[in-house]
């Protein structure tokens, strides 16, 4: 309960609606704490592969073993969802930018440098 978040419609359009990324995250743990754990990690596409991920460039050595859901609106960009990390299990991730300078593709290409760090740890 952030006080920071704010939500106005279900849809996640409404340029009122506000969500931090910890918010995000923490709902995303708690997925990973219930009983269907595995078959609701395997609702969201893999990045890089499927959906509206599959464009993202992940490294080939870790294509498959990142899972996310990602949105844009009105400068801002988001991605959230699991890394399974070649030693230490699943992991949760969020990122959330607006305001950037260097452009949408190099907030991506650092996003997808980071997943790729992640999921070789």
């Amino acid at each position: 309960d952030d006080p920071r978040d704010v939500l106005v419609d279900g849809s996640g359009l409404s340029a009122s609606d506000r969500v931090t990324a910890g918010t995000l995250a923490a709902s995303l743990r708690s997925m990973l704490s219930g009983p269907d754990a595995q078959s609701e990690l395997a609702l969201l596409p893999r990045v890089g592969v499927e959906g509206t991920v599959q464009y993202r460039s992940l490294a080939p050595d870790v294509l498959g073993r990142v899972r996310g859901k990602d949105g844009y609106i009105d400068g801002a960009s988001g991605l959230a969802g699991f890394v399974e990390t070649a030693h230490h299990g699943v992991v949760v991730y969020a990122f959330l930018v607006d305001d950037w300078q260097q452009g949408l593709d190099a907030v991506w290409n650092g996003e997808d440098e980071i997943l790729a760090q992640i999921a070789r740890m």
